[in-house]
């Protein structure tokens, strides 16, 4: 039987099929291959580790599935992942400097003006201190690039004019 990743590809005993094991020279090559220890592929810079704890955590919650169901799968998601979830749908979904321009819009104000008062530091690790100003307010915001700092800049101000 070939390898299929559908769960609907069952042999014909109703066992899902095993994934045969690769044995390739290619990977012995490489410090990522899990049979190599593991101070070699500390000491090596493998691109695809992040992608394997990603794949573990997916066949985790995923054999927590099919042995204990969706309940037992989600309250797994939400026990190890629950706070990241919760971030993520707490942090707003659009950019300050977004907002802030949407604000000033919708009140009929100029759009915000931004303004680099100073940058410091060596090339390679600039700072940056950004003003924004609209309809009379000003806010002031630092950051390691203009980007950054008018970000920044642009988040107090619609702190100040949202209170």
């Amino acid at each position: 039987m070939r390898w299929s990743t559908s769960l609907s590809a069952k042999s014909s005993t109703g066992a899902f099929p095993t994934r045969p094991r690769v044995s390739s020279p290619h990977f012995a090559r490489h410090s990522c291959h899990p049979r190599r220890s593991q101070r070699s592929a500390e000491s090596s810079a493998c691109p695809r580790r992040p992608v394997w704890g990603a794949s573990l955590y997916e066949s985790v919650v995923g054999a927590c599935y099919i042995e204990g169901g969706l309940d037992a799968a989600s309250a797994l998601v939400q026990r190890t992942m629950g706070d990241v979830i919760a971030a993520t749908l707490a942090a707003p979904r659009k950019s300050p400097k977004t907002l802030l321009q949407e604000w000033a819009q919708a009140a009929h104000h100029p759009l915000p003006l931004y303004r680099t008062l100073d940058v410091s530091g060596p090339e390679h690790r600039r700072g940056f201190v950004v003003e924004v100003a609209v309809a009379g307010n000003v806010a002031q915001g630092t950051g390691a690039s203009k980007r950054a700092a008018e970000e920044a800049a642009a988040a107090k101000l619609m702190e100040l004019v949202t209170q």
